[in-house]
């Protein structure tokens, strides 16, 4: 049997969101030297001899425990994250009651589930929504 569903990121994929200023402690698995994602939080780590050829890696899982559930909006309603796979493609919205097929304020879509998740915190944080955990010392969810 050949499973060819990722586990976590790539490491380019966590090193993008490294760069988008997400907490390393917030990854619950890493990448060892060999590029093997392994089922570890990357805190568990720390001080580990080897650590600085460890690469932080998220499961899909914590990637949607990381977005947050609503973006509060000043005028009209607040709007709620949806995501939906669809044929071969992956759809990260957050919408309201009345436009319920997504919104120019936050949407993405990928072929990887993992990129469209990393789109929509790269698009929530250069619109000034704040994620506060990313940015928190320790990085607890």
């Amino acid at each position: 049997m050949n499973f060819k569903t990722p586990i976590s990121t790539t490491r380019e994929q966590s090193e993008r969101l490294l760069a988008l200023g997400v907490n390393s402690e917030t990854a619950d698995m890493y990448i060892d030297k060999h590029g093997l994602p392994c089922c570890l939080p990357y805190s568990r780590m720390d001080g580990h001899k080897e650590q600085t050829e460890l690469c932080p890696a998220w499961s899909l899982g914590r990637l949607i425990d990381m977005l947050p559930t609503f973006l509060p909006q000043v005028t009209g309603n607040d709007l709620f994250l949806c995501l939906m796979p669809r044929r071969d493609r992956f759809f990260v919205d957050y919408i309201n009651d009345s436009y319920p097929f997504g919104t120019d304020e936050a949407s993405s879509e990928n072929k990887n589930p993992y990129d469209a998740i990393i789109d929509m915190i790269e698009c929530i944080i250069e619109k000034g929504y704040l994620m506060n955990y990313i940015y928190m010392e320790g990085g607890e969810l």
